[in-house]
């Protein structure tokens, strides 16, 4: 009988661990303590935030339309923001994470797995959405990679070589139809991104979450732009396409702040493992392995990400000081 009584009273706790909101530690030490203490400035933060992370978008997909960008330095600065991303994949995200799992449940040693668990989930999902329904089979002319200095090279100077003689290409339906899954795919992962930085739960995780998705954004944007250039639309057009794709990411940030504030913390945990899966396949699958499988610059690059995860591990370090 008592052996069915402790049983009831552990499932009754840990119902009420992972139901009700995240309460501050008297000492300062609780999973959450910074935001619960300055929940205005947080909000306040991620607005800042939602207005940064427009402006980069818009930049980035609108300058096709008017400059001709240095590839080479599009590819430098591109494998800098990889490392960027893979360190808050991991130094950040995922280790949120298992904290946030070590707060809500009662089993400690569960709270690892299920993080890593999750985090793997979130790679998977990624790869379904672009190598799966992303892909019919057939080749695409159209790059969903990241590595700008060489995916889009060819085109970019094929349709800078037409526009100076006056020729304009011929965009058929399939063409409209490969940038349309484009901006679909890129609209996933600026959801997703959005939402990791929602989900955040202090301005030290919140700054550092919007340094990676930040730099990464551009050369997004950048590579939705020359798509969309390339086939020479009407500028409204352009820039019609290119304002949607610039909002997914303030959505997934507004879906992630309901998530956060919602009665039930495990759903914002869970949130934010899978996302640290994306961040992780981002940086390798789509930058850094895309980038590196290029002769040029090997050696520059790799320093550059070598950088750009040093970068974020010593983010991720003083971050740790701040909780501390």
């Amino acid at each position: 009988m008592s052996e069915n009584s402790n049983y009831v009273k552990a499932n009754v706790a840990c119902w009420i661990k992972t139901s009700t909101p995240n309460m501050p530690d008297p000492h300062g030490h609780g999973h959450g303590s910074e935001e619960i203490a300055n929940p205005i400035e947080l909000v306040k933060f991620k607005v800042i935030c939602v207005a940064v992370l427009l402006v980069v978008a818009l930049i980035g997909g609108l300058v096709p339309l008017k400059l001709r960008v240095n590839e080479r330095l599009l590819s430098l600065g591109n494998i800098l923001s990889g490392g960027v991303f893979l360190a808050a994949g991991f130094t950040h995200m995922l280790a949120e994470a298992v904290e946030g799992f070590n707060d809500l449940l009662i089993d400690k040693k569960n709270a690892t797995p299920i993080a890593y668990g999750l985090c793997i989930l979130g790679m998977l999902l990624l790869l379904y959405i672009e190598k799966v329904l992303g892909n019919s089979g057939e080749e695409s002319e159209v790059s969903f990679g990241h590595s700008h200095g060489h995916s889009h090279s060819h085109s970019v100077d094929e349709e800078a070589s037409r526009a100076s003689r006056g020729i304009k290409k011929e965009h058929t339906p399939a063409s409209w139809l490969n940038v349309h899954i484009l901006a679909v795919l890129l609209s996933a992962h600026s959801i997703i991104e959005g939402v990791a930085l929602g989900v955040s739960s202090s301005t030290g995780e919140t700054r550092d979450v919007l340094i990676a998705i930040a730099g990464h954004k551009l050369f997004d944007a950048f590579a939705f732009g020359v798509n969309i250039a390339k086939r020479n639309p009407a500028t409204p057009q352009l820039i019609k396409m290119v304002c949607l794709f610039a909002f997914m990411t303030p959505l997934g940030i507004l879906l992630g702040v309901s998530i956060l504030h919602s009665s039930n913390n495990l759903i914002a945990e869970v949130v934010k493992a899978v996302s640290a899966g994306t961040f992780i396949y981002i940086a390798i699958s789509e930058i850094i392995l895309e980038e590196m499988s290029h002769a040029k610059d090997k050696h520059l690059k790799f320093i550059l990400l070598l950088v750009g995860v040093s970068s974020m591990i010593l983010l991720s370090t003083l971050h740790g000081h701040e909780h501390g």
